[in-house]
């Protein structure tokens, strides 16, 4: 499924991000967004041109200007 705008992350924790030109692949449960990103954590603030995330593994990463 590809989400035709911005898509916002929040926890309640205090982490926030922002990713453009996403992709959902929900048979393999992950997410791609290649249209540049960009958040906040408690350590600071973030950006990147890409965002790959395996919801299964719980695990992301960011590629480019990271």
């Amino acid at each position: 499924m590809r989400v035709p705008g911005p898509v916002q992350f929040q926890a309640a924790d205090g982490y926030r991000m922002t990713a453009r030109g996403v992709s959902i692949d929900m048979r393999d449960r992950r997410v791609v967004g290649s249209g540049g990103i960009d958040g906040v954590v408690p350590a600071g603030s973030f950006s990147s041109d890409q965002i790959l995330a395996d919801l299964a593994a719980r695990t992301v990463v960011l590629n480019g200007h990271a």
